[in-house]
């Protein structure tokens, strides 16, 4: 009920201050003539800074009416009425956005429905877009700052601005079309606050401030948004951003977390692979080292130690080496000899196939070689296992 009693204010309040302005303008003009720039009576130090008052207060008009309109042209068009017939169009343009809400938006939050763009009603929009918060806090904040500088200067040099001789015709106009853009730039402002106490303060230093104020309440009005927020959100309250709030949580805050996480499992992964390879490096070298180790022994003990040592595969008859002939430009030699064939076999198997199988079974299985190769070097029949195809099946079991 309420809601519905705040639109029939507004298609009030917005059509009399419409025919108040109007009806101020056309009897200043017939009264006192055009403020032409050469009237020394017009153009006083205090209606330059009013002037300068009124044109920043228009801005945040301004930009939500281009936030508004879909197209360019739109955007253009209301901004040139704005600086030109200032709260006259003010007046009208809101009149026609009222007549767009629907009977139900009426009744829910029109308020809600009558800031936002159509295509952002239902909380889609700019998300994915860079957001313009940072931004505008600066602008706004350069805005008041600039409205500060031109009361503090203007005060000093020409002294307080309230006197009655500044209250000449045209200085009257630029008060009733500045305060009507204040008091729709206050609805806004009551609207955002959940206290109406704090509305109230913040309306007072509307009314006082001009401009300055005006800007101050939009500078603290963005720093409540996240700069990853939307600019638009700015004119709603928070309690209407819930959805949006949690969409941007979700859409923003969720990937980061994700890919957190999955940069923490890439780099586990990476971390386990060095490890592995690491370990098949230590592995390999270790093998190597064994196996130079186990022939320059075998080199260079005696013929007693050399007999101890191979005893294990059978009875040695001979600990001797003794060298062959040159053979393909290379130089063979016999090795230890057994009181049986079979125990040779398996004793040369021991020493030499190991040399032999490691890098055939690296081509199949890089990770394991140093393993595997022991485990076929220590196997019966080990004779089979020097073809490549034995190797495969022998590692794929």
């Amino acid at each position: 009920m309420a809601t519905n009693g705040l639109v029939t204010g507004l298609k009030v309040f917005l059509p009399v201050m419409f025919c108040v302005m109007l009806a101020t303008l056309i009897y200043t003009i017939i009264t006192d003539g055009l403020p032409e720039p050469d009237r020394r009576d017009v153009f006083t130090p205090w209606f330059a800074t009013t002037i300068v008052d009124f044109y920043i207060n228009i801005v945040p008009i301004a930009v939500w009416i281009v936030y508004k309109e879909t197209t360019w042209f739109g955007s253009i068009l209301w901004a040139i009425l704005l600086v030109v017939f200032g709260s006259l169009t003010t007046c009208v343009y809101l009149f026609m956005q009222l007549l767009k809400l629907t009977p139900q938006e009426a009744s829910e939050d029109p308020m809600y429905f009558l800031l936002l763009r159509d295509s952002f009603k239902d909380g889609v929009g700019l998300r994915d877009k860079k957001s313009l918060v940072v931004t505008a806090r600066f602008v706004f904040g350069a805005l008041g700052c600039v409205m500060l500088g031109a009361l503090v200067y203007t005060c000093l040099t020409d002294g307080s601005p309230f006197r009655m001789e500044l209250l000449y015709p045209w200085m009257v106009v630029l008060l009733v079309s500045f305060y009507i853009n204040v008091a729709v730039l206050s609805v806004w402002v009551v609207y955002k606050e959940s206290s109406w106490i704090i509305g109230i303060l913040w309306v007072a230093l509307l009314l006082s401030l001009g401009s300055f104020g005006t800007s101050v309440v939009i500078v603290v009005q963005l720093f409540r948004l996240s700069p990853l927020d939307p600019l638009y959100l700015v004119l709603v309250k928070n309690t209407n951003r819930a959805g949006d709030m949690y969409e941007r949580t979700h859409s923003a805050v969720l990937p980061s977390l994700l890919r957190i996480i999955l940069g923490f499992r890439v780099q586990t992964s990476l971390i386990v692979l060095s490890k592995a390879k690491k370990r098949e490096q230590e592995l390999r070298r270790k093998f190597e080292h064994e196996r130079v180790n186990r022939i320059l022994m075998i080199y260079c003990v005696d013929d007693e130690k050399r007999k101890e040592m191979f005893s294990e595969f059978g009875n040695v008859t001979s600990p001797k080496l003794s060298e062959m002939i040159w053979k393909d430009d290379r130089k063979e030699t016999t090795y230890i000899a057994f009181a049986q064939r079979k125990e040779d076999s398996q004793a040369h198997t021991y020493r030499m196939l190991g040399e032999r199988l490691y890098p055939l079974v690296e081509k199949h299985e890089s990770l394991h070689v140093a393993k595997l190769t022991g485990m076929l070097a220590v196997g019966d029949e080990s004779s089979r296992y020097l073809a490549p195809d034995g190797v495969r099946r022998r590692t794929q079991v």
